[in-house]
């Protein structure tokens, strides 16, 4: 994927995630932008799919808010989702 996709990708995500999660919008769409491009593709396509993965991206930051904060201000996000447990 290239940084014109990922863009898309991250506006269309970020403007789903915004509404009902305003002060962690921005973290939430970088880590959901670390998911395979095929699975990023279903979650903007399926209401269903983008909360499950949005719940499970903010119970990791729940879990371990310092260690999620850090990275994501360094810009690395370490957490991987996997699409079959979505």
């Amino acid at each position: 994927m290239d940084k014109e996709d990922l863009d898309t990708f991250g506006e269309r995500l970020y403007s789903l995630i915004y509404p009902k999660h305003k002060e962690s919008a921005a973290k939430l769409t970088g880590m959901l932008l670390e998911l395979p491009e095929a699975v990023l593709s279903q979650v903007l396509q399926d209401e269903a799919m983008l909360t499950a993965a949005v719940e499970k991206a903010l119970r990791a930051l729940q879990l371990a808010p310092s260690r999620y904060n850090n990275q994501l201000e360094n810009g690395a996000v370490m957490l991987v989702f996997k699409a079959d447990r979505f």
